[in-house]
């Protein structure tokens, strides 16, 4: 605690002394670009994940949904026929969004990579993993918050929280 009380300091986003800290000026600027990245649309998150067959519930009934419920739209880079190339595609998608809703399960290495290329851009990422995959999660991200799901049903409506607790409601009527 003491270390990272002294990095936020240091970088002048907490003042004090004595474990009596405050949040500074630039403290709470640091949390609303955290809250709302410059760049992308408030609206949409782009969701990378696997195209396997036995996922395409989790993103038809659980994902898209579970965004819409909360005022934002889910989009995969399918969701629109197109002639370009898919990486263009993702990359565009990506830097288009709000943020991005990465779903881990199977481990799918496009997935890892779109959510990294998200974070770099300073895009909140959420990630999300079934159940019963979660022994397998990357040693890498296993830091962050997943939101482990059992079904279609569960993901959705814990999604759906999720983003608004963290986000707020987005700007899309449900």
């Amino acid at each position: 605690l003491r270390y990272h009380i002294r990095s936020l300091t240091e970088r002048g986003l907490l003042s004090g002394a004595n474990m009596t800290y405050t949040i500074t000026p630039a403290g709470w600027e640091y949390l609303e670009r955290l809250r709302f990245p410059v760049g992308g649309n408030r609206s949409d998150f782009f969701v990378a994940m696997s195209f396997s067959p036995a996922l395409r519930d989790a993103y038809e009934n659980g994902i898209k949904p579970g965004a819409e419920a909360a005022g934002y739209n889910a989009r995969r880079v399918d969701s629109v026929d197109h002639n370009d190339k898919i990486d263009d595609r993702i990359i565009a998608g990506i830097r288009g969004s709000y943020g991005v809703i990465v779903d881990v399960t199977t481990q799918n290495a496009g997935a890892y990579f779109e959510a990294g290329f998200a974070l770099g851009l300073g895009r909140p990422v959420v990630w999300t993993v079934r159940q019963d995959d979660l022994p397998k999660l990357h040693f890498d991200t296993r830091q962050f918050r997943h939101i482990v799901w059992t079904d279609e049903a569960d993901l959705r409506e814990q999604l759906t929280t999720h983003l608004l607790a963290v986000f707020g409601r987005g700007p899309v009527a449900p």
